[in-house]
């Protein structure tokens, strides 16, 4: 094989790995952000609830 062959191929294999690497990370940031989005969702709703709770009790008095 020319060096050529072997620079294209060389290029061809970084960036194939580069594109996975990217993608991991990709997927990382989506599973971390997904994770915190829902206990940010998790404590809205137990305030909300307690709200609720709140204006059933001031309604009764």
């Amino acid at each position: 094989m020319y060096i050529g062959d072997w620079l294209i191929m060389i290029v061809i294999v970084l960036l194939t790995l580069l594109g996975v690497f990217s993608f991991t990370l990709f997927i990382r940031r989506m599973v971390s952000r997904s994770a915190a989005s829902y206990s940010s969702d998790q404590e809205l709703h137990a305030k909300l609830d307690e709200i609720i709770r709140l204006l059933k009790k001031l309604e009764k008095d």
